[in-house]
């Protein structure tokens, strides 16, 4: 119904919606494109997309919609269109629809209409990208074809061909981290205030609960692709990184038990692991190996008809080197022969994706195509090796697969290799928290009033301001020295931060610039830390909302020093924990005490103005207003100012 009622008024707004979205098209496009006018530049198929787009929404047959996307990608490539300046094309007719939707309508009513043309806007993203893809190697097939008259020529143009190769394989790098880092911001945000409609007390809230339940199962699940996206383009670029420690496979595979366990009873599927009690501890990342098996397993649950089985089992294999062998088999449809390699490409799935659920335990259901591509990667990046088996597919006989992992007892030869590949000497940026992550010294200083007033004791904005890098212990004894006893600091202490994370749980959003300014960074083998003078508690729960916690390298916290800031050891620590010296790393802080515990320490000293004017930061190599004005080659030359 909601498919049609926007359908609907979508043909009703057709004039003005189409002018919009063709400004905002022609921003995007390349050359003389870029001149034509909006006439013009509709009569080039997009009229024609629109009104197929809308008539897919009313009728459900994207048949004509499916043809128009084809011949406006074949008519873009003509043009030299790259693959972005292609999907703008569907991004801005989605965006647009939305900015004309929430003038008109209420937000949730405006939000059920998006959702209704979601499948749509997907189906239009992926036809594009996959019709890109699909033209440019048919272009170079053919071009390859008519090379091989002449030896000289053909050498050319297989060069041409690889160049337009890897300019594909770049624009689909570059759309994954792009998208992953556009997507992520944005998604935070809803996320904090669907939280915060959950907790408010609201006149008409029973109506809207189903609505908000809606909402936090549509983030998760694109939370999930993100991460997905995020830990793709880590793999693509090698710095994919892995906390090593010893590692129980059977614990990691009680835990996939419990854990699928809800979708085992639904779908009547029987999971049996054996073989896995007397092996031995596996040198590993906890996390990421269980990923891989979580991916596994649900790929099998996934492809496996209800009443089906699914067996684990492992083996030791001794040799120069020990491996663990696990293997994870199910009684599903199978996998054809010449697609048991493609399978852990990146977004290739065997199927048709329209035949497909998105649920991650539906039979045959499908997600973004990635699960393979990050369980290989991962398993690579501790030395090991995965590969699929199976006789065929069928989804009569039911035929089945199997996935082999082998992995090193010690992972030392591939992190070595690693270690060989950024390039010794390791470098390092290591941010503060508070001031430069997030902004919560409002929060601070509210859960400094509440607590103190508590005791009877008041602290001004300036003598906040003026504590600014110490630890909770050491502002309370600047402020009031001999006038509490131990017991009281502590107490006082744990008052403030415990009022502290009730506040700021709310509000958390990243500083502006600083999810692409990491992921540009680990794209250019920077490890990233953080060393902040707050306690682990809150630092943990701050990286975790703002999905930060496994990008990071090291994590520095009060607990793990004896002095704080001017003092270097938590810098020292830092770049201590990214195997880097301190002559290669860069702190950016926020606060005089902060510079000058970066420059005691050794270390280049970045200063962001969101607490203190510039001219108090004047120790700092650097000084800028926001994250926003860094990039990974000012960074990189920071480091070499010098060494000349």
């Amino acid at each position: 119904m909601a498919s049609k009622e926007l359908a609907h008024w979508l043909k009703e707004r057709k004039e003005l919606i189409m002018v919009k979205w063709i400004r905002a098209v022609r921003k995007a496009s390349p050359g003389t494109d870029a001149l034509l006018s909006t006439r013009e530049l509709g009569s080039r198929h997009l009229e024609a997309l629109y009104d197929a787009f809308v008539s897919a929404l009313e009728t459900g047959d994207y048949s004509d919609l499916e043809a128009i996307l084809e011949q406006l990608v074949r008519d873009r490539l003509k043009r030299e269109y790259n693959l972005r300046e292609v999907l703008v094309i569907a991004l801005e007719l989605k965006k647009t629809c939305w900015e004309e939707l929430v003038k008109e309508f209420p937000s949730i009513q405006a939000l059920e209409y998006l959702q209704a043309a979601d499948e749509l806007f997907n189906f239009m993203t992926i036809k594009m990208a996959n019709t890109f893809t699909e033209e440019s190697f048919a272009f170079i097939k053919k071009l390859n074809k008519s090379l091989e008259q002449k030896v000289r020529e053909r050498t050319q143009e297989l060069q041409r061909a690889k160049e337009e190769l890897e300019r594909i394989d770049k624009a689909k790098s570059d759309f994954i981290r792009i998208a992953a880092h556009e997507l992520r911001t944005p998604l935070t945000l809803i996320q904090g205030y669907v939280g915060m409609l959950a907790t408010e007390e609201l006149p008409d809230k029973e109506r809207i609960r189903p609505i908000l339940q809606g909402l936090n199962k549509g983030i998760k699940r694109l939370e999930s692709i993100i991460r997905d996206l995020i830990d793709v383009s880590y793999i693509d670029a090698e710095v994919l990184t892995l906390s090593l420690q010893p590692v129980s496979l059977p614990q990691i595979f009680q835990s996939l038990l419990v854990e699928f366990q809800p979708a085992l009873q639904a779908r009547r599927l029987n999971l049996s692991i054996s073989g896995l009690e007397n092996l031995p501890l596996v040198e590993g990342d906890p996390q990421r190996l269980k990923q891989v098996f979580y991916n596994l397993l649900s790929n099998a649950i996934k492809y496996t008809p209800n009443g089906g089985s699914i067996t684990v089992t492992g083996e030791l294999l001794r040799g120069e080197q020990d491996f663990v062998h696990i293997i994870v088999k199910d009684t599903g449809i199978g996998i054809p022969p010449d697609k048991l390699e493609r399978i852990f490409d990146k977004f290739y799935r065997v199927e048709d994706f329209r035949l497909h659920s998105t649920s991650k335990t539906d039979f045959k259901g499908a997600g973004p195509g990635l699960g393979l591509t990050i369980a290989k990667g991962i398993v690579e990046a501790h030395g090991g090796k995965i590969w699929a088996e199976s006789p065929g597919y069928d989804e009569e006989r039911c035929p089945g697969s199997s996935f082999h992992v082998l992995l090193p007892i010690k992972a030392q030869p591939r992190k070595a290799e690693y270690i060989q590949q950024i390039k010794l000497p390791v470098k390092a940026v290591i941010f503060d928290l508070d001031g430069v992550i997030v902004d919560t010294a409002p929060y601070h200083f509210q859960a400094w009033q509440k607590a103190l007033a508590e005791f009877g004791l008041e602290m001004s904005e300036e003598q906040f301001r003026s504590t600014f890098g110490m630890r909770n212990q050491e502002i309370l004894r600047t402020l009031f020295g001999t006038k509490l006893s131990s017991e009281q600091i502590e107490e006082i202490g744990r008052r403030k931060e415990a009022i502290y994370r009730e506040l700021v749980y709310k509000h958390l959003t990243p500083m502006p610039g600083l999810l692409r300014l990491i992921q540009e960074l680990k794209a250019r083998r920077f490890r990233i830390a953080v060393a902040t003078s707050t306690p682990r508690a809150n630092a943990s729960l701050i990286l975790r909302a703002l999905k930060l916690e496994h990008e990071l390298a090291a994590l520095v916290t009060e607990e793990d020093v004896e002095e704080g800031k001017p003092d270097p050891e938590i810098f020292l620590k830092a770049a201590e924990k990214c195997l880097a010296s301190p002559e290669n790393c860069i702190v950016i802080e926020d606060s005089p005490a902060g510079i000058k515990a970066a420059k005691a320490a050794g270390m280049k000293a970045i200063a962001l103005t969101t607490t203190r004017p510039a001219e108090e930061l004047g120790e700092a190599d650097l000084v800028v207003e926001n994250l926003a004005m860094l990039t990974p080659e000012i960074l990189e030359s920071l480091l070499e100012v010098g060494k000349q």
